[in-house]
C-alpha cells in the first residue's frame, strides 16, 4: 500500500468517529446509571429521555455606549481632538486641491534623467560609471514654462567638486579596460 494512503487503523478511526458522535445524541451527562434498576431492568431509556439537571453559570457582557467609570471621561477629549484634526486636514485638502508629483519614484526619476541636459560635472563618467566625486553634485528639479518641461538642473558653481576621501580600490586598474574586456567578449553563456 502506498505511504500516502491512510492505514487501516486510521480509516477505521475516521469511520467510527461519526458513529461515536451520533451515539452521543440525547445521552445523559452523568457517567453512571442513576435510574431505578427495577423500573428499567434492560437499562433502556424511553424515547424523550430523562431530564438531567446540571450546574451552569453564564457571564454576560453588554455593550455600553458611554463611560462606566469617571476616569474614562478623558476618551471624550481624545475623540474631540481627533475629530477636529480630521476636519482641519479635510479643509486643508479642499483649499489646496491638486495632485503632487513624487520625484523620488523610480519612473519619475528615470524620465527626469532622460529629459535632462548633460551636466559638466558628470563629464567623462559615461564609460566607467560615476565616481565618488560625481555623486556629490548638488542638483534641483527645474521647470521650463515655455516648453512645459521638468528637468534636473546642476547647481554646482561651474567647476567640479573637490574629491573626498578615497580608498585604495579607486586607485586600481581603470574601469575602461574592464568595460572594453566585457564588451568585446562574445560568449555570454
Amino acid at each position: 500500500m502506498p505511504a500516502s494512503y491512510p492505514s487501516l487503523a486510521e480509516a477505521l478511526a475516521v469511520y467510527s468517529s461519526s458513529l461515536i458522535m451520533i451515539s452521543a445524541i440525547d445521552t445523559p451527562f452523568r457517567h453512571y446509571w442513576d435510574q431505578n434498576p427495577d423500573a428499567y431492568p434492560e437499562n433502556l431509556i424511553p424515547a424523550p429521555g430523562f431530564p438531567q439537571p446540571f450546574n451552569a453559570s453564564l457571564i454576560t457582557q453588554e455593550y455600553t455606549s458611554g463611560h462606566t467609570q469617571s476616569w474614562q471621561n478623558i476618551f471624550y477629549v481624545i475623540l474631540v481632538l481627533v475629530f477636529a484634526i480630521n476636519l482641519f486636514c479635510l479643509g486643508y485638502f479642499i483649499m489646496r486641491s491638486g495632485l503632487v508629483t513624487d520625484f523620488t519614484e523610480p519612473q519619475n526619476l528615470f524620465s527626469l534623467a532622460i529629459n535632462s541636459p548633460p551636466s559638466n560635472s558628470f563629464h567623462g563618467s559615461c564609460g566607467g560609471g560615476p565616481e565618488k566625486r560625481h555623486l556629490v553634485v548638488p542638483w534641483k528639479v527645474a521647470y521650463a514654462p515655455s516648453a512645459n518641461h521638468y528637468f534636473f538642473q546642476d547647481n554646482s558653481p561651474g567647476k567640479e567638486t573637490s574629491e573626498g576621501l578615497s580608498t585604495a580600490r579607486e586607485y586600481g586598474e581603470p574601469r575602461v579596460s574592464s568595460y572594453k574586456r566585457l564588451s568585446m567578449s562574445r560568449t555570454w553563456l
